[in-house]
């Protein structure tokens, strides 16, 4: 009986692992530096004219701060420092593909402002379950521009 449960519990944590792994590595490709689908994500939303989850620098010419784009998209609180999406605690930044934290001071610390090519939003349960309980609050995910080719 003991073997049963024992091979039952490592085919589950198998299972789980599998689960977990970002998207391409469960298929031995390299992950996008933008993360899965994001990209597709953010030129689908530019190419249909409106998605407001996402704001670009060209439609924030003079953005000051990233408090400037996330104030645009809606249920995004920002108070001081503070920031919240629809109510919940302090949204997991992501600066092009690297998590820094929950902090918007050290989230703006770390990019210059003219750097940024979008800000995308990311609230919906579909989208937050590939960060597990780090996105349970929501994420904000930062791009910033390519260099010319």
């Amino acid at each position: 009986m003991k073997k049963h449960i024992s091979w039952a519990a490592i085919a589950l944590g198998l299972l789980l692992a599998a689960c977990s792994a970002p998207q391409g590595a469960q298929e031995g490709k390299a992950a996008d530096r933008h993360g899965p689908d994001s990209t597709a994500l953010a030129e689908e939303g530019r190419h249909a004219g409106f998605n407001p989850d996402i704001v670009s620098n060209k439609k924030m010419p003079q953005a000051m701060s990233l408090r400037d784009y996330l104030a645009r998209v809606p249920g995004v609180v920002v108070e001081g420092y503070n920031v919240s999406i629809r109510g919940a605690g302090a949204p997991l930044f992501i600066i092009d593909g690297i998590q820094v934290g929950r902090s918007l001071r050290d989230a703006e610390n770390m990019i210059n402002i003219n750097d940024v090519d979008y800000v995308e939003v990311v609230k919906s349960p579909t989208e937050l379950a590939m960060y597990g309980r780090l996105g349970g609050n929501g994420v904000i995910r930062i791009f910033t521009k390519r260099p010319e080719q």
